[in-house]
């Protein structure tokens, strides 16, 4: 069923677009988990490439860093598979050596 955004209420349209917009921006850290659980547990993947943080390009000089609780996490919900980090080029030598302890046996740079 289409609706028709350019009809009706103002306010009920954009509280219609807003709040699901909302809900997924504060649960989409959770549902990156599901999905990585969904994929490692059901789908039979070789390999999963999940996003910690890397970026692919050139990484802008406030980099945070990467999200090792989030790589544990990841790690440990998919049963171990091998993970891959994509946009290994720029990220500092002691982070690549802490995401390759906590289960990243791939790293994909841009030479």
């Amino acid at each position: 069923m289409e609706k028709d955004m350019t009809k009706g209420s103002p306010m009920k349209l954009i509280l219609g677009f807003a709040v699901p917009l909302l809900f997924g921006l504060v649960f989409q850290q959770f549902y990156s988990m599901v999905d990585a659980i969904i994929v490692g547990h059901y789908l039979g993947v070789d390999a999963l490439a999940a996003g910690i943080g890397n970026i692919h390009g050139k990484y802008p000089a406030d980099l945070k860093g990467l999200n090792f609780e989030r790589l544990a996490e990841i790690q440990s919900s998919t049963n171990a598979i091998p993970l891959v980090l994509h946009g290994g080029s720029g990220i500092p030598e002691d982070q690549i050596k802490k995401a390759v302890s906590l289960g990243v046996s791939k790293i994909n740079v841009n030479t």
